[in-house]
């Protein structure tokens, strides 16, 4: 779902098992890469703390970035999911395996 106010609210209100926040726009059919943590470090981390105060667990969806992945672990979101678009479009070998890279690392950093 989206990291709005109005939606926020909704899932207070019906009390899902789990939500995933990601970058959704009306226009979009999904989305096309993570949610920019840093750039919206307070919205975020409002909205996280929001959701599991209410006993709401919150992944966000991000790009395998070091700097969105240490962003995420400080809103104290219980999970991450990694944005595997740009690899699953790779039209190279080449740029299959730095993609894959990529996600290794972002798989592997630890927060502090």
């Amino acid at each position: 779902m989206a990291a709005t106010q109005e939606m926020v609210d909704i899932a207070l209100s019906v009390k899902p098992d789990y939500v995933t926040l990601v970058p959704e726009r009306r226009e979009e059919v999904t989305t096309e890469g993570g949610l920019n943590v840093v750039g919206q470090f307070d919205n975020l981390a409002r909205a996280v703390d929001r959701l599991q105060s209410a006993l709401i667990p919150v992944s966000l969806f991000i790009d395998a970035e070091p700097a969105q992945i240490e962003a995420s672990a400080q809103t104290s979101a219980q999970f991450i999911e990694l944005h595997t678009g740009t690899y699953a479009g790779a039209k190279t070998e080449q740029a299959l395996a730095q993609e894959l890279e990529i996600l290794a690392k972002g798989c592997a950093q630890r927060s502090h």
